[in-house]
């Protein structure tokens, strides 16, 4: 089987931890090309990697090398590009919250059912030490074989692009859903 090549959709502040994680599983899955509208994030990407960075996200939807997208962009451009990762038949890794509403999200997941494509959700707060011990004292204390949600919470500028306010001012808006932590 081929090593999957993966194409970076955005190169902001979720970028680090998910670099760091595909580069060591570099045996296993490539990154082929990071994406971002911003000259700087796409430079600086290229100087601390050493890989490609483009700003033509129709060039990368439309490569047939590039099997999966990893979309680590701001919550309220989540529904576009799956969207559009399910029209171009990729598989998905998509960073969390889903969107910045549940209409939105259930719309995001609808696509994913629709057109059949591999879809995950990652979060890379998963092994920050608050997730970890959680995890440890709930494994202490024989509770074993169950989803451990913790809320995370994030400020409404999370949500917006750019600064821009894209996000609505709602409570939905403000909380990011619920980590899951599979306990097996």
């Amino acid at each position: 089987m081929a090593m999957p090549r993966i194409a970076l959709i955005g190169l902001g502040l979720a970028l680090g931890p998910h670099v760091a994680s595909l580069m060591d599983l570099s045996a296993r899955a490539e990154v082929a090309v990071g994406f971002s509208r911003s000259a700087s994030r796409r430079e600086a990407f290229a100087a601390q990697t050493g890989l490609p960075a483009s700003d033509d996200l129709d060039a990368i939807f439309a490569n047939p090398a590039i099997d999966t997208v990893a979309i680590l962009t701001p919550p309220a451009s989540h529904l576009e590009l799956v969207g559009r990762a399910c029209a171009a038949s990729k598989s998905i890794l998509l960073e969390m919250p889903l969107d910045i509403t549940i209409e939105r999200s259930e719309r995001l997941v609808a696509a994913v059912e629709r057109t059949g494509v591999t879809a995950a959700v990652m979060l890379q707060h998963r092994f920050k030490p608050p997730a970890l011990r959680l995890c440890w004292r709930r494994t202490l204390d024989g509770v074993i074989g169950v989803s451990v949600q913790v809320p995370l919470l994030r400020p409404r500028s999370y949500y917006d692009v750019d600064g821009a306010g894209h996000a609505p001012a709602t409570a939905a808006a403000y909380c990011s859903a619920r980590l899951s932590i599979p306990l097996t």
